[in-house]
């Protein structure tokens, strides 16, 4: 009621509710986000994305790359932490990841992610299609891609094996039938097109109506084609020529 009124008495009141809202302000303001802890034994690690909109970086700036994006937005793991046992995402199965004592990525990963954490596949390799959606495929960075990716005949590689199996008479089917997919949690899927395609789109287009997984070897028929990929010997041998370190009939291909 004293502002009502004027007088010395209403601008002494004035004053002080102006420099009251004006420290409220000041204490409102957000506080700038702490630096992740992943810049305690990563800050000069090349940034993921060297140019944005308004700055071309050749390392990363404050703990972000050009488009702002930190460590965590990426691979996930624990920003808070400091230490790479917290901040580090943990395997299932530790003991297949270490090599000479070290954490050490294996040649040939594939089918020891397959059994891991949607978690730790993305914070090994964010661009896994298992993870992309929360990854690279997020925010609108690049759906278009990973929505296109996810489609690609290379994701599943279903020429490769519809070709070795009509070609060397593993299959009656001339178009592929098979493809190699796996979920979120390293299960093996069928691949169905909805709505399904006409005769003319797959004539034409090469657009499939389905694929299903891979046989697996041990339920398959003996003479499996698809063998010839399966991984294991130290010689690469050709198909009916005989070997001289073969024992006597028992070719080893």
């Amino acid at each position: 009621m004293t502002l009502l009124f004027g007088g010395s008495l209403g601008l002494c009141v004035s004053v002080a509710i102006l420099v009251s809202r004006t420290n409220a302000h000041e204490s409102a303001k957000t506080p700038e986000a702490p630096l992740e802890g992943c810049l305690k034994c990563h800050d000069q690690i090349e940034p993921m994305h060297r140019f944005g909109p308004t700055a071309t970086l050749d390392k990363l700036d404050n703990g972000k790359d050009a488009l702002g994006l930190t460590c965590t937005a990426c691979h996930g793991g624990n920003p808070a932490a400091t230490e790479k046992e917290t901040a580090h995402v943990r395997p299932r199965f530790p003991r297949e990841w270490m090599r000479d004592g070290k954490f050490r990525i294996p040649e040939r990963s594939g089918t020891l992610l397959e059994r891991e954490s949607p978690e730790f596949v993305r914070f090994i390799n964010p661009g896994d299609l298992r993870v992309t959606r929360q990854t690279c495929g997020s925010s609108d960075c690049h759906s278009a891609e990973t929505s296109a990716v996810s489609r690609s005949m290379m994701t599943h590689g279903a020429m490769l094996w519809g070709a070795a199996l009509y070609n060397n008479g593993g299959f009656p089917i001339k178009d592929s039938n098979f493809g190699e997919s796996y979920s979120e949690n390293g299960a093996p899927q069928s691949l169905i097109q909805i709505p399904q395609p006409t005769t003319e789109q797959t004539r034409l287009k090469g657009i499939l109506s389905f694929l299903d997984p891979l046989p697996r070897w041990e339920i398959s028929q003996p003479g499996n084609t698809l063998r010839v990929f399966e991984r294991g010997g130290k010689r690469r041998l050709e198909t009916g020529l005989p070997d001289k370190d073969e024992d006597p009939g028992k070719p080893d291909k």
